[in-house]
């Protein structure tokens, strides 16, 4: 999280808000973060696990593996996934140019 905070700069095009990224993850191999807006210091990330044993962070990989993570690879940001987000967040205004 340090890293979007400190080395992104949010007045980049590609980080403008409502514009270009729908969303930015702060991830490692326990647990998922994210944010919609970057704004320096002030960037708050909220947590994006499942939870674990009733508390905060994620449990333990169904198939062994060291990380806790892998769900958001292979099952959030897969396409029909993204699709369905970006479908059910998004919004469209449409404007006429007759008076």
């Amino acid at each position: 999280m340090q890293h979007n905070r400190q080395d992104r700069d949010p007045r980049e095009r590609i980080f403008d808000f409502k514009k270009r990224t729908l969303v930015h993850f702060a991830v490692d191999t326990e647990a998922v973060y994210m944010t919609t807006r970057l704004a320096g210091a002030a960037t708050h990330f909220l947590p994006f696990n499942r939870g674990s044993d009733g508390g905060a962070g994620n449990p333990p990989d169904p198939q062994g593996r060291t990380y806790r993570t892998a769900y958001l690879w292979e099952e959030v940001l897969q396409r029909t996934a993204c699709l369905i987000c970006s479908h059910g967040f998004s919004t469209c205004k449409l404007t006429s140019d007759h008076g």
